[in-house]
């Protein structure tokens, strides 16, 4: 079973309809009494003034709540947006979600610059790594090999990523080294 999870001040503030996250943690916390591996969405990771204190916070949470040997993956996305999303939400629920510099990627989606993301990634990644257990697959949502080699070291195409998420999560010999 896989949760969105996101810094609670912003979820609050983004996801106004959603579960709060305690929620979220909550009902992981029974699926993995229950035997069910658990996913985790960092995605969308989103710039703010305090995402450093937000996003600890995520991971303290994750901490009190989810075995850490219960979860299977976790996917770690910065925000990035088709156009006429922007439009979309805009009219919706105005917000500063668009007041970072965004660029436009090769797959014609805005998102926010390299340095930037890796920034946001880093600093999540950081957060988890004292906690991860050997069998979870950490990986990047809707990055590029690209961003994997500079970040990890290595592109996970060679690796079969894919394939990975077809076996069970007790059979998994190799997580990525963070």
């Amino acid at each position: 079973m896989a949760f969105s999870v996101n810094a609670p001040r912003l979820s609050l503030k983004l996801e106004p309809k959603a579960a709060p996250l305690t929620d979220r943690l909550a009902a992981a916390k029974a699926a993995a009494k229950q035997g069910y591996p658990i996913g985790l969405h960092f995605d969308p990771i989103v710039y703010a003034d305090d995402y450093q204190k937000g996003y600890k916070e995520t991971v303290e949470l994750i901490d009190r709540y989810v075995p850490w040997d219960r979860i299977a993956w976790i996917s770690l996305g910065c925000f990035r947006y088709q156009a006429p999303l922007k439009r979309q939400l805009l009219e919706k629920n105005p917000s500063s979600l668009f007041d970072e510099e965004f660029i436009r990627a090769p797959d014609g989606k805005y998102r926010y610059p390299k340095p930037l993301r890796y920034l946001l990634y880093s600093t999540v990644l950081n957060y988890l790594k004292p906690h991860l257990d050997p069998l979870t697959t950490v990986y990047f949502c809707m990055e590029s090999g690209q961003t994997w080699r500079d970040l990890l070291g290595f592109d996970p195409g060679s690796l079969g990523l894919t394939a990975r998420f077809r076996e069970p999560i007790l059979s998994r010999p190799w997580r990525i080294d963070l």
